[in-house]
């Protein structure tokens, strides 16, 4: 019975864990430490992990367990239990039911790790499901805000749409190749098949949808925008990891061993639009999470980038890539929540006008550095930690003779760096009339967990040597087992 649950004890310890939570809120209100209680269910997720069974597949090859999808596993994990030590206070500005909110958020991690160690469409496609209920309530979870209400709407309409393009893609890929199991498609696909092919795309292109990639990033910044600021540093960040994972497992998988599908020009060209829209529309943006949700397209364009010839250099350089942008993206956003002062939600859409930000750097200097450090890692400037995956993704497109890719990928990032810059000139040189955000009255412990890691990717940016070491020995292995894992039967 212990060997039948091994494999899945990690998922289980979450789902458990959240409907430990629920019950406690539904029949103990007066427990008011529940948030305490996701950490704790968190950690012991990553111990389950890290000491869990050998690499394999396992319940009839439906579910692989690899280096690669525990690193994966780690790094979600990880990223949460940093927004839930440092939000659990800064939550109630939001007027939003803090268990709730925890418990979406672990039923969202569920779905999650379903997802990354799925080795057949269906279950892929069930993991994909209860991430997307979880995200969905998340962005509504602010009950008196139609802002809220809007963005719901919208994210639910489009990712239904989403879903449907997957089903049809995998309708397609089980009539051409009779088997919905990765590794077998994979087999399969030598032989060729124009409607496996088109299958192929719609499958694609539905994880395309989930990174927010040129054309599917429309909902992008009206979701980031109009979802309480705690939810949107949970989509921004975990479904981003989540999907870009399982997107190298279905790129690798369905379309390495596929002569008919020029997947490289189809990457290629969806990556230079991406940067393109991530590069221009920022700089016309007046709310902040707007202008971050159209700054993550350009990101997910330069990821896209190392998927290009297939390679496990590219793959570790995106793994980089995903896990140093996200961190940062949420430490932005975590940020954002400390300079509300207010329960009720903004006025303006529940959003931050980049106008309010103005001579920040007097009233909050240490937001104000917090802030500017993260904007200069998003743009890629040495020697923050940012600037380490920007140059792996540079390096490896280089290698691989795409020079056109690698014009686009420089000059989208210097123009990406005028906007990043711009908002740090609001900060700092700009004055207000009027000052919007007073000055901070106290210094809690949870802007500690903002501040510290400020500091340490500033450090680690500098000791290049240990970055190094941790991509030589973690990411990179983890990106091989994925490249011959897709050529075998324990597909990662």
């Amino acid at each position: 019975m212990i060997e039948l649950i091994t494999p899945i004890l990690p998922e289980m310890i979450l789902f458990f864990g959240a409907c430990l939570i629920l019950l406690l809120d539904v029949f103990q209100k007066c427990v008011t430490h529940l948030m305490s209680l996701s950490s704790v269910v968190l950690i012991l997720c990553i111990v389950a992990i890290v000491l869990s069974v050998p690499d394999g597949v396992y319940y009839h090859n439906l579910f692989a367990i690899s280096m690669f999808t525990r690193l994966f596993k780690i790094a979600l994990l990880t990223l949460a239990l940093f927004q839930s030590l440092a939000t659990s206070t800064l939550i109630d500005k939001y007027a939003l039911n803090k268990n709730e909110h925890t418990v979406m958020v672990l039923f969202l991690i569920v779905g999650a790790c379903v997802m990354i160690s799925a080795n057949h469409l269906m279950l892929l496609y069930v993991g994909m499901e209860i991430q997307a209920l979880a995200a969905y309530t998340l962005v509504v979870m602010q009950r008196k805000s139609e802002f809220s209400a809007e963005a719901g709407v919208k994210y639910f309409i489009l990712g239904s749409l989403s879903s449907v393009l997957y089903l049809l893609g995998a309708s397609y890929v089980y009539g051409s190749y009779n088997t919905l199991y990765l590794y077998e498609i994979t087999t399969a696909m030598k032989a060729g098949s124009t409607a496996g092919v088109l299958g192929s795309i719609l499958v694609i292109c539905t994880f395309l949808f989930k990174i927010g990639s040129f054309p599917f990033h429309q909902w992008v910044p009206d979701v980031y925008q109009g979802a309480p600021t705690p939810s949107t540093s949970i989509i921004s960040t975990l479904s981003k990891v989540t999907a870009i994972a399982v997107l190298l497992k279905l790129i690798v998988g369905l379309c390495s061993e596929n002569k008919s599908l020029d997947i490289n020009g189809m990457l290629s060209v969806i990556a230079i639009l991406s940067m393109i829209v991530g590069a221009v529309v920022p700089i016309s943006q007046t709310h902040m999470k707007r202008f971050l949700g159209y700054s993550s397209v350009g990101h997910a364009g330069f990821m896209l980038m190392g998927i290009v010839n297939i390679h496990a250099v590219g793959v570790s350089s995106i793994i980089v890539y995903v896990l140093i942008y996200s961190l940062t993206l949420m430490m932005t956003l975590i940020c954002l929540m400390s300079l509300k002062d207010k329960r009720e939600p903004d006025e303006e859409s529940n959003d931050l006008a980049l106008t309010k930000l103005e001579g920040l750097s007097q009233v909050r200097p240490k937001h104000a550095f917090m802030l500017a450090v993260c904007f200069l890692s998003m743009a890629g400037m040495p020697p923050l930690i940012g600037f380490f995956p920007k140059l792996l993704v540079l390096k490896y497109i280089i290698s691989q003779g795409q020079m056109f890719l690698t014009v686009f990928a420089v000059i989208t990032t210097v123009i990406s760096l005028f906007y990043y810059l711009k908002v740090i000139k609001l900060m700092y040189i700009d004055m207000p009339a009027k000052q919007s955000i007073g000055p901070s009255m106290n210094v809690n412990m949870q802007l500690l967990w903002v501040f510290v890691p400020a500091v340490i990717i500033q450090l680690l940016g500098c000791y290049v040597p240990v970055l190094q070491t941790l991509y030589v020995q973690y990411v990179t292995p983890a990106a091989e087992t994925l490249i011959i894992g897709s050529n075998g039967k324990n597909y990662s």
